[in-house]
């Protein structure tokens, strides 16, 4: 696998690498997994609604991509998204959270793919800490 940023150019080289994409069937999603799969990376294309289009567009353009039926909010339904893409590629690398829903990705997804860790000693920044 090449580093992300392989010479001098300033497009990563995701070669090697799956990334997971919610909401990829239309609109923003579509556009991240399209550019995902133009730096190398083998999309799994999970949507609500059929992302078929969004895989034929990544295959028609060279890159391997896989379409997964898949609702966020469903504890059930993102154990399943995540084992079929790492049943289609082997892993999974990259995780973008586009598509809405009342529960977020890390929420629904801790127990597929275990908690986020933080480093010892860090914390959420308060909201005075945060500038606007």
């Amino acid at each position: 696998m090449a580093p992300l940023s392989a010479g001098n150019s300033t497009v990563p080289d995701l070669s090697g690498r799956v990334a997971l994409v919610t909401g990829a069937a239309r609109g923003i999603g579509r556009s991240i997994s399209e550019v995902l799969a133009d730096a190398g990376a083998a999309i799994v294309a999970v949507d609500i609604l059929e992302a078929v289009e969004t895989v034929a567009a990544i295959e028609q353009g060279g890159g391997h991509a896989h379409a997964v039926a898949g609702d966020v909010s469903s504890r059930a339904s993102v154990g399943q998204a995540v084992a079929r893409a790492v049943d289609a590629f082997g892993r999974l690398d990259i995780v973008v959270n586009n598509a809405g829903g009342r529960r977020s990705w890390f929420q629904m997804s801790s127990g597929a793919v275990g908690p986020i860790a933080r480093p010892q000693g860090s914390r959420r920044p308060s909201r005075k800490q945060v500038s606007t």
